[in-house]
């Protein structure tokens, strides 16, 4: 059997294998509102120059129960490394009670890398990483680049079912990102099973692209979400350019904290990770502690009131 007819076979055999060996799944929806359990942690990024014993040392001060680890071209872990590095920060975390919730990756079709870098992630028992973004060809017609970008999906689908992972599409803003639509995530994924390829909402990202419509959105691929990104913005205007958006702390700008009523009467039970995408008083690894410590603090706070 091909490697390519094989995957094909285990992606569509192991779909109720899947169910049975991740029991209930992190993403999961219920049939009826249940007190949301979710675990809270933050993307690397802001401080991916960190070691992974100074990286699980923050995770301690910020208040995070794991991280979004970068694995992926000048990430906090480079793909070339990642068998000798992602067990590190893994080790490092475990230490002190934390944990790789899931990783960032540049992964958007099958091969060498891909295989590689999952491969370490099953081996470590991190069982979610989102996806690379993709981006549409001016010029070429939409739904044909869905059908190419689904075909390849597929594929990736049937090798995470052979390695017991989930792969994570991340809605963005700005045109010319596959999923900022959310439509065409939906359009991609919705035949596929959700515990091979699902979505990673990011609030942010759909208030930009939703506005007053993001309920709207969530409520059309909420079933298909393994995990969620928030960030918050503000919009800045200039005359006669319109407007932009400006990535601000948490609580500070247009995300509204209803979302996590919402997120919590669909049943969902994964992890929720924080993205940083404004600027920070100063470079000191002090100064970024103290802004993402404050971000944790106000999630939790809308969490808690949800």
């Amino acid at each position: 059997m091909s490697d390519l007819s094989r995957r094909t076979f285990l992606h569509r055999a192991s779909a109720t294998a899947a169910i049975a060996t991740f029991g209930r799944s992190v993403w999961a929806q219920a049939s009826a509102p249940r007190p949301a359990v979710w675990k809270v942690g933050g993307f690397t990024k802001p401080i991916q120059d960190l070691s992974p014993q100074e990286t699980a040392r923050a995770t301690v001060e910020i208040g995070w129960d794991g991280i979004e680890l970068a694995v992926r071209a000048g990430g906090h872990v480079l793909p070339d490394r990642v068998n000798e590095d992602l067990p590190a920060m893994a080790a490092a975390l475990r230490a002190r009670g934390k944990e790789v919730l899931m990783l960032a990756t540049d992964i958007t079709t099958v091969g060498p890398v891909a295989e590689r870098v999952l491969g370490a992630a099953a081996r470590e028992g991190i069982r979610i990483y989102r996806l690379g973004m993709d981006r549409y060809r001016p010029g070429v017609p939409i739904l044909a680049q869905v059908d190419t970008f689904r075909a390849e999906l597929e594929k990736l689908a049937a090798l995470n079912a052979e390695l017991g992972v989930t792969g994570l599409i991340q809605n963005h803003s700005g045109n010319g990102y596959v999923g900022a639509a959310i439509w065409d995530i939906h359009a991609l994924i919705k035949d596929l099973n959700p515990h091979h390829l699902g979505m990673h909402f990011d609030i942010g990202h759909a208030t930009v692209e939703g506005g007053l419509s993001w309920p709207t959105n969530f409520a059309l691929v909420k079933d298909l979400i393994g995990a969620v990104i928030v960030k918050d913005f503000a919009w800045t205007l200039t005359p006669g350019q319109g407007g932009a958006p400006q990535w601000c702390p948490l609580g500070q700008g247009m995300v509204n904290p209803k979302f996590f009523s919402m997120l919590r009467a669909s049943g969902f039970t994964g992890p929720i990770t924080m993205q940083f995408e404004y600027p920070f008083e100063n470079g000191s690894v002090e100064a970024r502690v103290r802004a993402l410590k404050a971000d944790d603090a106000q999630l939790r706070a809308w969490i808690a009131a949800a």
